[in-house]
């Protein structure tokens, strides 16, 4: 708090400026007094406030930001195993029996990302047309990104690789992360959803390292794009952003 509030004490902390100039209203029965209510009572009163006021603070302070994004091995990342507890209702073998771009060797997610495999599948062949290596990569909670206005962790779950036919020093990495209608904002769209935050990011990430900047690694070059959050129903944004993809 001294830290990110640039106060010294807990007189600081009182100050007008943070916590001296709160009212708090309690609403007693027609014929109790304040001085009736029993100390635990305001005790439990006060807690409650500073809670809801510790929970602001949460929202506000911001004691990371996202900085800029570093190459670093496949196997690094992934070469290790992992272990994840799923439910057998969402396994799905035949997702990597019958896509040989799919990366791993079983599937087990929301009916969201089914759609979106199968999406995929059904423009392959468009992607054919461009780029000669397509691997599609589950993110099994492994692979994380920090988002550059807060820090803010956050774990895409799918990264498509593109390997460029007529550029074959110039590799794609494009983040996918699909999500089900309870992530739609007031307006129907993501962005003002509980998640936005993730979807704004993945624009900043196409911003950055789609044209402007591009990530080199030994002898390759790596452009980086996020698409918009993939839905079967609310698609527009992420189609009209792969379409670009495509050309």
């Amino acid at each position: 708090m001294k830290k990110e509030l640039d106060i010294k004490s807990i007189e600081d902390l009182l100050n007008d400026e943070f916590l001296g100039n709160f009212d708090i209203k309690i609403i007693c029965s027609k014929n109790q007094k304040y001085n009736d209510i029993p100390n635990n009572d305001k005790l439990s009163i006060v807690l409650k406030f500073l809670d809801n006021i510790f929970t602001r603070f949460k929202n506000n302070i911001t004691p990371k930001k996202g900085n800029s994004f570093i190459a670093i091995k496949f196997e690094k990342l992934f070469g290790e195993p992992k272990i994840k507890t799923i439910r057998e209702e969402d396994l799905d073998e035949s997702i990597p029996k019958n896509n040989d771009w799919y990366v791993l060797d079983s599937f087990a997610g929301t009916s969201e990302e089914k759609y979106l495999i199968n999406f995929i599948k059904e423009t392959i062949g468009n992607l054919e047309v461009k780029y000669n290596e397509i691997y599609l990569l589950r993110n099994e909670e492994v692979y994380k990104i920090y988002d550059f206005d807060k820090g803010r962790g956050f774990q895409p779950d799918f990264i498509l690789f593109l390997k460029d036919k007529n550029k074959p020093d110039l590799q794609y990495q494009i983040f996918i992360e699909p999500k089900g209608n309870e992530y739609l904002g007031e307006d129907n769209t993501f962005k003002t959803g509980k998640e936005g935050w993730k979807e704004t990011f993945l624009e900043q990430i196409s911003t950055k390292y789609g044209n402007n900047e591009i990530l080199k690694a030994e002898n390759k070059k790596y452009t980086l794009i996020g698409l918009p959050f993939y839905n079967k129903d609310h698609n527009a944004a992420f189609e009209a952003k792969y379409q670009e993809i495509l050309k």
